[in-house]
């Protein structure tokens, strides 16, 4: 598994994704971390991750690992190395604690995301990337989230544990990946 990401040269992006790759080389991980051209707009930007991450997987011919610039390792991440190897996609889904949950629809917090190198993973990618070119001032976790509940694609999923995708600073013990934008807590 290869861990990917972009940013752009404005702001803190550049040191964040600075932060990104020592983490991964803390843990020994192999990274594709790279400064994307600055778009028009925050929507263009992020609508680029479906592109990004589609034409890392096939060019990797392996699973990857999207980690949005302003997150971290805290912890080795061992799940993703005792990940089943029947796993299309993993990702934080915000509906997963309902009862009675379906599987129907996912709400997923996109900073965190599994890709495995599966027919069903890149069909999934490229319906997302499709849709992210058709709506551009959409939201890109939200325009996944729509291709899932249209297209049902045959993925099989994980839902990632709280754990791996953790946006705020409390509970840090407990944390694999942190997804905060900002410096790194004390």
């Amino acid at each position: 598994m290869k861990c990917i990401s972009f940013y752009t040269s404005n702001g803190a992006y550049p040191s964040l994704a600075s932060r990104l790759r020592t983490s991964c080389d803390r843990f020994g991980l192999r990274h594709n971390i790279i400064e994307a051209p600055q778009r028009e707009s925050w929507h263009a930007a992020i609508n680029m991750k479906a592109s990004f991450i589609l034409h890392s997987l096939l060019d990797e011919r392996g699973p990857v690992l999207w980690l949005d610039c302003d997150c971290e390792f805290r912890k080795p991440p061992s799940l993703f190395a005792d990940m089943p190897s029947l796993t299309d996609f993993a990702v934080y889904n915000w509906r997963v604690k309902d009862n009675g949950y379906d599987g129907s629809e996912i709400c997923n917090s996109g900073g965190v995301s599994y890709w495995g190198y599966t027919a069903p993973a890149i069909e999934l990618l490229t319906r997302w990337n499709d849709a992210c070119a058709i709506y551009p001032n959409a939201v890109d976790d939200q325009t996944l989230d729509a291709v899932w509940k249209k297209y049902r694609p045959p993925v099989i999923p994980l839902w990632l544990p709280k754990t791996y995708n953790w946006m705020w600073s409390e509970r840090l013990h407990e944390q694999v990946v942190r997804n905060a934008f900002g410096p790194p807590p004390d």
